[in-house]
């Protein structure tokens, strides 16, 4: 692919001289622009516009696009960097009387050298501030977003372990009486009723066998394992 442009040596397809960094784009479908485009090139002979590319040397900075991603990072690839809809070739450009002679190429003279850059300071300045606006827009969605994950994962973890005491706490209840959970929480003295006075006296004249009976029972083992005392 060879850049349009009359006496521009780009080509992406030379072996002698390889181009990095340089990006070819088609001519426009609009007719009117295509002709801007034509015009620019400074070429006389005939040009097959389907085909035709212009390379991005003879672009000016504000002609591309700007992505918010790589305006962020402050990194803009070369092969990503697309044109505005009404960028011209205006860079490094052969014949300039003839294309300055060209009426609908007035923007190129000297005379109104100054509109363009105007035009171009305001342009940027209105798409800085509306970068910095979707800028703004991004980061109170984006944090909106990660708080509302945040105290979601957080409900469920506290709901899971809310969960699981409930289940702990029904199971205990099953086998230990109120006194005996108590006395597990705390060390503190406990009044014992005569009738868990007379089941400890029974397990205890039972002996051992008793004793591995009740941690046998279901429940009663996995119990004890989470317990910690």
């Amino acid at each position: 692919m060879r850049c349009a442009v009359f006496g521009c040596n780009c080509d992406n397809k030379s072996k002698k001289n390889p181009i990095s960094g340089v990006k070819f784009f088609h001519f426009p479908k609009n007719k009117d622009l295509a002709k801007k485009w034509l015009h620019a090139t400074g070429r006389k002979d005939k040009v097959n516009l389907k085909n035709a590319c212009v390379c991005s040397k003879h672009f000016s900075e504000s002609d591309f696009k700007e992505n918010l991603q790589h305006k962020l990072l402050n990194y803009t690839p070369a092969r990503y960097r697309g044109l505005k809809e009404d960028a011209i070739p205006n860079k490094n450009l052969p014949l300039a009387k003839a294309v300055n002679s060209c009426p609908e190429l007035g923007c190129f003279s000297r005379s109104s050298a100054e509109a363009p850059s105007h035009r171009d300071k305001t342009r940027e300045d209105r798409e800085r501030k509306q970068l910095i606006q979707e800028l703004l827009n991004v980061s109170q969605t984006d944090m909106t977003a990660l708080q509302i994950d945040a105290m979601k994962t957080s409900l469920d973890a506290i709901s899971k372990e809310n969960k699981e005491l409930k289940e702990n706490l029904s199971a205990v209840e099953k086998v230990f009486s109120k006194n005996q959970i108590l006395k597990l929480q705390n060390n503190k003295r406990i009044q014992w009723s005569v009738n868990e006075v007379s089941n400890a006296i029974t397990l205890y004249a039972a002996g051992p066998k008793a004793y591995t009976a009740v941690l046998s029972k279901k429940g009663v083992s996995a119990i004890l394992k989470k317990m910690r005392f």
